[in-house]
């Protein structure tokens, strides 16, 4: 049930629509009014998505009940939404009040290119969010030019959300190769990664991206690949990141330190006013952060940064930082309770 929350919350708005006589005339007229004049499937699908990304805005309000945590349709026949009666009564909503969810976007898009001849399907799963590594219900789509199907997300293609929608073209998810789509966003059905089996939910989890934007920044290659690393007091890994320009283009710095802690956190003690007060008298460097990760090589070579980093002591985590102003790549420790984390 809690995957569908976000097209729920979508169906507030578009519900009365149910009741009505609802045909796909009207989406059929819009499709061939956006590819008038085109003959090649390709063409007319860049039309439709260049239409939807720039005429649909995204729902922030709706957005936000889901946040909340209503849920008005507890009991909405989910079965309905597979039908194509469902998919053109959300899309003729989305198509008159040019808002939506994800699930609109992607219902709207699906509509537009089955109209054009162009097979399209609503793609059902899991996303990471854009600030966090944090997974949120989502909808795209894939389509199928030339016998091939491809990924589009024209919801995250048409901009951004802060507090408000800001309308900014994003290139990145149109017709995105399928092993970067599955950085950020994992299908129901496995089928729809468009890879082999091992691209599954498993591989999904284990891996290192937080943020799509140090892909799109540049990084088109790393290691380690799972986020998982099994690293003890006295041993070193190595980890190097693989760009698609010299690293000294992109202002990059790397810095490496264990997960914040002194001597006073390692007393297992409730650390009040008083007792950090006397703690202090005794020693002020019971307050000093203890040093926990030494860089023991660090090196460019071409476009790739490589560096070697070793543990000094039992560690609960360790942050690798890269100077990018936004988390990008979460690796964890053996022992690591926390994430470690490029920025």
């Amino acid at each position: 049930m809690h995957r569908y929350v976000i097209v729920l919350f979508f169906l507030v708005t578009v519900g009365p629509a149910f009741s009505q006589n609802t045909n796909s005339s009207s989406l059929k007229l819009l499709s061939s009014r956006i590819t008038r004049g085109l003959s090649e499937p390709r063409k007319k699908l860049d039309a439709i998505f260049y239409w939807v990304t720039d005429n649909i805005e995204y729902d922030v309000a709706i957005y936000s009940k889901w946040l909340s945590g209503h849920n008005m349709y507890e009991d909405f026949d989910l079965n309905y939404r597979d039908s194509i009666e469902y998919n053109e009564a959300v899309a003729n909503v989305v198509a008159n009040r040019k808002k939506a969810v994800c699930d609109g976007y992607a219902r709207l898009f699906k509509s537009l290119c089955n109209h054009a001849g162009i097979p399209c399907e609503v793609v059902n799963g899991m996303a990471k969010g854009v600030i966090n590594d944090e997974l949120q219900p989502h909808a795209w789509n894939a389509v199928r030019l030339s016998g091939k199907w491809y990924l589009i997300d024209p919801t995250w293609a048409s901009g951004h959300v802060t507090d408000t929608f800001t309308k900014e073209l994003d290139m990145f998810y149109y017709l995105t190769p399928p092993e970067k789509m599955f950085l950020n966003h994992l299908p129901d059905e496995q089928k729809w990664t468009l890879l082999d089996k091992s691209f599954n939910a498993e591989r999904f989890s284990q891996s290192p991206v937080a943020n799509i934007e140090v892909i799109k920044n540049g990084l088109i290659d790393y290691y380690p690949k799972t986020k998982t690393i099994m690293l003890r007091p006295g041993e070193s890994a190595t980890v190097w990141l693989l760009f698609d320009k010299s690293p000294s283009d992109l202002d990059i710095e790397i810095s490496a330190k264990g997960w914040p802690e002194t001597r006073a956190s390692r007393l297992n003690i409730e650390l009040t006013e008083k007792v950090a007060d006397s703690l202090y008298r005794i020693d002020p460097d019971y307050f000093k952060e203890i040093e926990k990760i030494q860089i023991v090589s660090k090196k460019v070579i071409q476009n790739k940064v490589e560096f070697v980093i070793k543990p000094l002591t039992d560690i609960k985590g360790i942050q690798i930082h890269v100077d990018y102003g936004f988390p990008a790549l979460v690796y964890e420790t053996s022992t690591a309770k926390k994430g470690v984390i490029i920025h």
